[in-house]
């Protein structure tokens, strides 16, 4: 019996156990998957393309390169081959929408920054064309980028670069900047050569090889992260290096030059490097302002590098160029005045209040709606004003009434989006008073008791007042007064005329 007692014990603690752990695995799954959806945005697809000497695609009998065929290509070594990188991304922070294959994202920039992943000449990315729409089981916008030029150190999985643009958006533009780390799960890790490979390597040594022309690559920059407000000051570092592993770059003259809503502050635009040794890096702070008038969007800042090497005992000359991206955001400088509310107001009786509103921003005020909240006898009285202009103003009247006398509170609402479609909403609160009707009655209080005759003004039925019979005699010796005047003129401007006439 005993025996029997301890197999159910230990069948049960072997079902707790089991529930126990799918539980936790339970829990894994689903902070996997929140992690998951975390990632914005998302790297969905990528292709490699293998590059011939002319930095053309080279297909394989029209077959693709997969990334597991990428090999190490850092090193000392010239014989180093480059990549163009497909990437299908998918933004679900903004809907696809009914964008067609030939739309385009404006002030569209990707950049490829130092990672397993690397520039071999240029880190500048492009927007494949007809590639942006919607995804077709999110619906979120979706397109191609690709990055050509692209060296793989074979010892990890992770490609990092930076994207932003502009997206129109029912109407309205939604900016997008991210700084992205994507893991290519396929990429092929680096496997040093054996003992066995050494022939082989004999053999490839025997063939001779160019050595790669050098650039200057900027790896890194930062401007102090987020979007810029204009008007502010900008701390741009930037971050450069020789592409090359086997020739030092000499005579090294950088020129900086910025869009027309940015300039270079207490510095000068040109530096001077005396030289980059073969694979080292750089850096260079410069210190920026984004003007008051800047628009909402995109400014840039081209750097240039013009260079000097020596190959095979012949001095040559190089040069490369870059452009990086910086998002700008104007201040919001919409004013509403505030109400002036009528002091009082009678039952049924409707006045109107005005709002006085102006826009002293650089840029349009989208979709301004105003209503009214109250116990008014027309509520709502909702109005879309639509667009405003910078510098334009208007005028926006609710009409106020009620009929419960006493004090009306009323709220006044206005709703208006910017440039980013960030809505913003404003309330103006007031208190008027409805007056309560006096119908006639007289108040006992208002009236003073010693000035009231009852006998003068209530007269005993069937006799006459003699306040009153004393009135009319006033009144008819009145009109008689005036006739007798009038009749004593006439007599006197006729005796004037036939003077007159004697004469």
């Amino acid at each position: 019996m005993s025996k029997t007692k301890r197999l159910v014990g230990l069948v049960l603690a072997g079902i707790i156990l089991a529930g126990t752990l799918l539980g936790l695995a339970g829990m894994v799954v689903y902070a996997a998957e929140a992690e998951a959806e975390a990632q914005n945005p998302i790297v969905e697809k990528y292709v490699f393309y293998k590059q011939d000497s002319n930095g053309d695609i080279a297909m394989n009998g029209g077959a693709k390169v997969e990334l597991s065929s990428v090999s190490k290509n850092a090193g000392t070594t010239s014989k180093r081959s480059m990549y163009t990188v497909e990437l299908t991304v998918v933004d679900p922070n903004i809907q696809g929408g009914d964008q067609g294959g030939d739309k385009e994202l404006d002030g569209f920039y990707a950049n490829l920054l130092e990672s397993n992943f690397y520039p071999g000449e240029s880190n500048k990315g492009s927007l494949v064309e007809g590639s942006v729409g919607s995804d077709p089981v999110t619906g979120f916008l979706t397109y191609k980028l690709q990055f050509p030029n692209v060296l793989y150190d074979g010892e990890g999985k992770v490609m990092d670069f930076r994207l932003g643009y502009s997206y129109s958006d029912s109407g309205n533009k939604v900016a997008a900047d991210y700084e992205m780390s994507a893991k290519l799960s396929r990429a092929k890790l680096y496997v040093p050569p054996t003992d066995d490979d050494d022939d082989d390597d004999e053999d490839e040594d025997d063939e001779t090889y160019e050595i790669a022309t050098p650039y200057i690559v900027i790896g890194k920059y930062g401007y102090g992260g987020g979007t810029v407000v204009a008007g502010s000051q900008i701390p741009l570092s930037i971050e450069f290096y020789n592409t090359s592993p086997d020739i030092e770059l000499e005579n090294i003259l950088m020129s900086v030059e910025t869009s027309a809503g940015l300039s270079i502050t207490s510095s000068s635009n040109t530096f001077y490097l005396e030289n980059l040794g073969e694979g080292k890096r750089q850096s260079r702070s410069l210190p920026l302002t984004c003007s008051l008038t800047a628009a909402a969007g995109v400014e840039t800042v081209s750097i240039s590098f013009k260079y000097e090497y020596v190959l095979d005992k012949v001095r040559k000359t190089g040069e490369t160029s870059e452009v990086i991206a910086i998002p700008v955001t104007q201040i919001d400088r919409f004013i509403v005045d505030q109400v002036e509310p009528p002091a009082q107001l009678w039952p049924g009786e409707a006045q109107t209040v005005y709002v006085n509103y102006v826009n002293k921003g650089k840029t349009i005020i989208y979709n301004l709606s105003a209503w009214i909240d109250g116990e008014i006898d027309e509520p709502r009285q909702l109005q879309n004003l639509g667009n405003v202009a910078a510098g334009d103003s208007g005028t926006i009247d609710f009409n106020i009434g009620s009929s419960v006398p006493g004090d009306l509170d009323c709220v006044i609402h206005i709703t208006y989006e910017n440039e980013e479609g960030d809505q913003t909403e404003l309330t103006q609160n007031f208190r008027t008073n409805v007056m309560e009707m006096d119908w006639g009655q007289d108040d006992p209080g208002m009236v003073d008791p010693g000035m009231t005759d009852p006998g003068a003004m209530e007269p005993e039925s069937g006799k006459k007042s003699p306040l009153l019979i004393a009135a009319f005699a006033v009144g008819a010796l009145s009109m008689g007064g005036v006739t007798a005047a009038s009749v004593i003129l006439k007599a006197k401007a006729k005796r004037e005329e036939a003077e007159d006439e004697d004469i």
